[in-house]
């Protein structure tokens, strides 16, 4: 009799244990928690030093990170990325958008299985699905940047934002920044183009001499990132256009180049190594069940670089690594 009961309680607890794992989601007991981490671009300096971050969080917290995604922004392919993890695997999901509402189909995959989902850098236009977003201020960012070209070209005059792909919720709220304090603030200052390259430096290159040849007169130039910054730079060069003010957003080594040889006035830092630390923290901690203490968003305050405070480590330490 006595051995009956031990068997049934035995048989429960396993019950118990493997209810636990199928309800939850996590990886069977034994194994380390597997947290997917799918970047916006793989190549781009901003999310290789995010990735550095995730690494050194997941080695403290002991998980296993499984990075992957295309070297291009591509919803696409992304979207092909999220389901092979699908497939495979994965306890929880950290995922750069590269639409807002293209990729809200595959998250909702993710949620249906009850596997946690964080944005980190852009987001989903359904914030139902996530349990976080970590971000900079994207809009506060692009409104800093305004500030920074009005007063930089005295307040009036001509200006264009080149900008990278639409449908990307951070670049396209420091674009909306940017517009609502020219807008508010500086009645001087049109906004005569705004510019879209796909990420193509060659092509914001391209875009900033037509602007300059349909407007000579521009005084200033607004960069939503590290393409359309390069690119934007690039084009000012071949135009001889020292004059315009560039300012740009991010921090990757051929940006800090030109900002080093003054071919841009300003840089917008964003805080990639740490947004990505924090991203892995609040996935583990979501899977451990102290998910009650992660705020529905993270938001980074941001740095402004330039040629004169760029040595300054309490500027450059936010420079982007990429190894």
């Amino acid at each position: 009799m006595k051995s009956t009961v031990r068997i049934s309680l035995v048989i429960v607890g396993l019950v118990l244990i493997f209810s636990f794992v199928a309800l939850s989601g996590l990886s069977a007991v034994g194994e380390k928690l597997k947290i997917a981490f799918v970047p916006g671009q793989t190549t781009e300096p901003f999310y290789i030093s995010a990735h550095i971050g995730a690494k050194q969080a997941a080695e403290e917290y002991g998980v296993e990170l499984i990075w992957e995604g295309s070297s291009e922004w591509d919803f696409m392919k992304q979207t092909q990325i999220m389901e092979g993890l699908l497939i495979g695997g994965v306890d929880a999901l950290i995922i750069v958008p590269t639409d807002a509402n293209a990729i809200i189909h595959p998250v909702k995959k993710f949620f249906e299985k009850g596997i946690p989902v964080i944005a980190m850098d852009t987001t989903l236009n359904d914030l139902s699905l996530l349990k976080c977003e970590v971000t900079s201020d994207n809009k506060l960012g692009g409104y800093e940047a305004g500030i920074l070209l009005a007063k930089a070209i005295g307040e009036e005059g001509k200006v264009v934002i080149a900008n990278t792909e639409m449908g990307a919720s951070a670049t396209d709220l420091r674009q909306q920044g940017f517009e609502e304090v020219i807008a508010s603030e500086y009645p001087k200052i049109e906004i005569v183009n705004t510019y879209f390259c796909k990420e193509d430096r060659n092509l914001a290159a391209s875009q900033i001499q037509n602007a300059l040849l349909a407007n000579p007169d521009i005084k200033g130039v607004f960069a939503t990132c590290t393409n359309p910054t390069v690119g934007a730079a690039k084009g000012l060069s071949l135009a001889n256009a020292s004059n315009v003010i560039l300012v740009g957003y991010d921090a990757d080594p051929s940006e800090v180049k030109a900002l080093e040889n003054n071919e841009i006035d300003f840089l917008v830092v964003q805080k990639p190594l740490a947004m990505g630390y924090l991203a892995v923290e609040y996935a583990y901690k979501i899977l451990i069940g102290e998910g009650e203490y992660i705020p529905s968003k993270a938001l980074f305050a941001t740095v402004t670089a330039t040629p004169e405070n760029m040595d300054d480590e309490n500027i450059n330490k936010y420079f982007y690594p990429i190894k």
